[in-house]
This record gives C-alpha cells, structure tokens and sequence, in this order.
C-alpha cells in the first residue's frame, strides 16, 4: 500500500500515528526532507516534496 502526502511534515505524522495505533506494522517512509528512504515494507509512506 503507498500512501501518498503532500510535505514531509504530514507523512511524519502519518507514520507517528500507524505506528502508535498499530504497532507491528511492516511500515517504512520514503520522504527526502524527512531523509528517509526505506523501501521494500507492505504499506509505504512517501512525500513529493
């Protein structure tokens, strides 16, 4: 699952909030101003800018 948001900032909330409420996620961020690049995870959080 790719999960797309507009700003790093959002994608960080994003990614706080999955793994708060479920945390066993296979979960990775792909966000440059983040400097976040983790591929290959079930469900992907990634930012355009």
């Amino acid at each position: 699952m790719l999960c797309l948001g507009h700003t790093g900032e959002i994608v960080g909330q994003w990614d706080e909030t999955i793994r708060r409420v479920w945390p066993g996620a296979d979960l990775g961020v792909v966000a440059a101003k983040l400097d976040r690049r983790e591929y290959g995870h079930a469900i992907t959080g990634a930012s355009v800018l």
